[in-house]
């Protein structure tokens, strides 16, 4: 993590962290498809340290776009471990009721089946366990495809620019209804950014910055993509909490939350 994604990541008003702070201190938390877990590391661990996390991915060192190690800071906080798991193949390796809270983010745009990893989600929380998922929404088609020019360690501008995204974005209706279905209350849902409406100066600052040639092209595509999906609202996100058995799922005002 560089000097700049780390201020970025301390000022962020990202919901990633209203999700870490509706976690009861002490709480043991799933990150499904964790990669690295330096977003979890980021936004849900420096939140609350008391966290317990366990990051989930296919292979034990590796993602679907390559090697990929825990970095050292994580590993040294002793409260982040990741697990391998095909859970696209498997149910996640946990008894029914496991955690308190579990992490989704931009993941279910990767598999088919969005409804099983959704439902072994639900299976592994408790009741009113805490759910985070993150997801590109429809404003991801708004750029021209730069696929000629994007590679896995960038951030796509377009949906379609990572060939591993299937199917169609989902609509923010869309992913609660999904949620809905299997047995959640949604809480709030929408678009993500990081700074909100008042950041778009900012983000279309870093857009233009991004376009500047003297810029190494690395720098500028990460500027020019963090200012476009901050500037459209590129991801939707969701926040949820498991409903007891037997109640409907609905959605419900955050401010009902148990605390």
């Amino acid at each position: 993590m560089s000097f700049a994604d780390d201020v970025w990541n301390r000022l962020s008003l990202s919901p990633r962290k209203r999700f870490a702070r509706l976690l009861p201190n002490g709480a043991t938390v799933v990150d499904v498809g964790s990669g690295d877990m330096s977003k979890t590391y980021a936004f849900v661990y420096r939140v609350k340290r008391s966290l317990r996390i366990v990051g989930i991915e296919k292979y034990a060192d590796a993602t679907i776009y390559g090697h990929s190690p825990l970095p050292r800071r994580i590993v040294a906080t002793g409260m982040m471990q990741r697990v391998a798991c095909d859970f696209t193949e498997a149910p996640l390796p946990f008894e029914d009721f496991h955690f308190d809270g579990a992490y989704c983010s931009h993941v279910i745009e990767h598999v088919k089946d969005r409804g099983a990893v959704i439902a072994e989600i639900a299976r592994v929380l408790r009741p009113h366990g805490i759910l985070y998922v993150e997801t590109p929404g429809p404003r991801s088609l708004a750029a021209p495809k730069a696929s000629s020019l994007y590679t896995p360690s960038q951030t796509p501008i377009n949906y379609y620019d990572d060939p591993t995204h299937v199917d169609a974005p989902m609509t923010v209706a869309q992913l609660r209804s999904l949620l809905e279905a299997n047995g959640f209350g949604v809480l709030d849902a929408g678009l993500h950014r990081d700074f909100g409406v008042l950041g778009l100066p900012l983000y279309a600052a870093l857009i233009a910055i991004g376009a500047l040639p003297f810029v190494p092209f690395a720098m500028r595509w990460r500027l020019r993509a963090a200012g476009w999906w901050n500037l459209v609202g590129w991801p939707i996100f969701a926040i949820a909490r498991k409903l007891p058995a037997g109640k409907r799922a609905q959605s419900e005002p955050l401010a009902v939350l148990p605390t």
